[in-house]
């Protein structure tokens, strides 16, 4: 199969509804965040743990703890778009017991009927408008921090 372009892939917030698994995941239900722009960089990366010994005086690195990253997401501001609703709602949670969502990004790579799916939970960090120029589009940025290893459906 050929390489695709982003152009047809999408991102939906779910519940607060505790998955881990593909099918707790399938099972929640999903509303499309719209008109994005950019659904930033996310997945796993190891810290580094360094040791120096002092026989060799050779640094030593270990692979540490995976962290799946806060991703931007950018979308145009739409005044009664459901999911940029959703958004700002999880952004307003204030209760760590209720903050974590579960998020579904979909690739634009359907083999035959399904897409590359990526499931996670995540809290929402920030909800920043960008800047508003004239002949610019108002663009607002929001921030999720990962906190759920990411569960890959490949395409079928």
């Amino acid at each position: 199969m050929a390489f695709k372009t982003g152009t047809g892939s999408d991102i939906a917030i779910g519940t607060t509804a505790s998955a881990t698994t593909q099918a707790e995941f399938e099972a929640d239900s999903y509303t499309l965040i719209g008109d994005i722009e950019t659904i930033g960089a996310f997945g796993d990366e190891r810290s580094n743990v360094p040791f120096a010994s002092l026989a060799d005086g050779r640094r030593q690195k270990a692979r540490g703890i995976a962290d799946a990253g806060d991703q931007p997401i950018v979308y145009a501001h739409k005044t009664g778009d459901s999911g940029q609703a959703a958004l700002l709602a999880a952004y307003s949670a204030t209760s760590q017991a209720t903050d974590e969502f579960n998020f579904r990004v979909r690739f634009n790579d359907a083999v035959t009927t399904n897409k590359t799916t990526r499931y996670y939970r995540a809290r929402v960090l920030s909800q920043r408008v960008r800047e508003i120029t004239n002949d610019g589009v108002i663009l607002v940025e929001a921030m999720l921090a990962i906190n759920s290893a990411i569960i890959e459906v490949a395409a079928s």
